[in-house]
């Protein structure tokens, strides 16, 4: 905040979630409802059907662990929810487009 300034993080991290809501939605196949004004850095959003782990808090647990341990890939399944696991992503200044990008293959290739 010091170095940029308020404004300008928070206008980058806004730009980069909705960036990589849209990268994700366009490789994992869904549609993203949350309006612009609801999603500032953070963002749940849904993990593609075909993984391997059921929609539990044992299944979410079990994606963190092999996304960190066979991609290096730090990410939180946030949420199991009605047969669904959510992926809670975040933005931040030392973000790249090609973050949620290795996020999307990795899932993928989970399925």
């Amino acid at each position: 905040m010091d170095r940029f300034g308020e404004r300008v993080v928070r206008e980058h991290n806004h730009r980069l979630i909705r960036d990589a809501i849209a990268v994700l939605a366009n490789m994992c196949h869904f549609h993203f409802t949350t309006p612009d004004v609801m999603t500032t850095a953070m963002a749940l959003v849904p993990a593609p059907p075909g993984l391997p782990y059921p929609a539990t808090d044992e299944g979410r647990s079990r994606l963190e662990v092999d996304l960190r341990e066979k991609f290096h890939i730090i990410a939180n399944p946030a949420l199991a929810h009605d047969g669904q696991i959510w992926l809670r992503i975040t933005a931040q200044m030392y973000n790249h487009i090609k973050d949620y990008r290795n996020l999307a293959d990795a899932v993928l290739a989970l399925c």
